[in-house]
């Protein structure tokens, strides 16, 4: 397994409303499962961080899981997981109408799995982020991740094309032999996908997952 994980949002700049700067952090990848509390870890830290700029109008951070092998990552028809968390300050922003890569080749639409939204309890964050969360679980295509380009959401109605993360042309180097693969072209079986989101992401897989 190999994770990549980053975190984007507007940074108020001054004492205009209309004057915000974009910011966008990667943090160091990772090889074992992501928990709860390390992804809530992540946005605490954050939060933390960025206090001084609060209320922030909205954010979202980025974690990625790639197929561990090849045998995954033809079961899974070349697909990664991504889990986008948004916050906002405004309830009707959560969750995201859509996620989207844009590239050179185009615009590619990114299947979401599941999503839920939440509301902050923590008191940092709240402050800093806005009270209202939502967790999305999306598929993408590891040859559109390939093309580079970058990774959009659209939130609610107030703010469309929210670039999440850029995407590097260059895939990780144990994940670019898998590449030229052969797979199928459709999505892959759901009981498949969450075998996979039970083993990266252990505790999402419980909140998300349809009973």
């Amino acid at each position: 397994m190999l994770l990549a994980t980053s975190l984007a949002f507007l940074l108020p700049q001054g004492s205009g409303a209309a004057q915000v700067s974009h910011i966008e952090t990667r943090l160091p990848p990772s090889h074992v499962p992501v928990s709860n509390a390390a992804l809530d870890g992540r946005i605490a830290r954050a939060a933390a961080q960025y206090r001084m700029y609060a209320p922030i109008p909205r954010g979202a951070f980025y974690d990625a899981a790639f197929p561990a092998d090849s045998a995954e990552y033809v079961a899974m028809h070349g697909y990664l997981l991504v889990v986008v968390t948004t916050f906002a300050q405004d309830s009707s922003e959560v969750p995201p109408s859509r996620a989207y890569v844009l590239s050179a080749a185009g615009t590619t639409e990114v299947q979401l799995i599941a999503e839920r939204a939440s509301p902050v309890l923590d008191s940092t964050i709240r402050t800093t982020f806005g009270a209202h969360r939502s967790d999305g679980l999306y598929l993408l295509s590891v040859r559109t991740r390939a093309s580079g380009g970058a990774l959009f959401i659209d939130f609610g109605e107030r703010r469309k094309g929210f670039r999440v993360t850029q995407l590097d042309e260059e895939l990780p180097e144990e994940v670019r032999p898998l590449v030229a693969l052969q797979i199928p072209s459709d999505l892959p079986d759901r009981a498949r996908i969450w075998q996979m989101v039970r083993k990266e992401y252990p505790d999402l897989a419980i909140e998300l997952q349809p009973r």
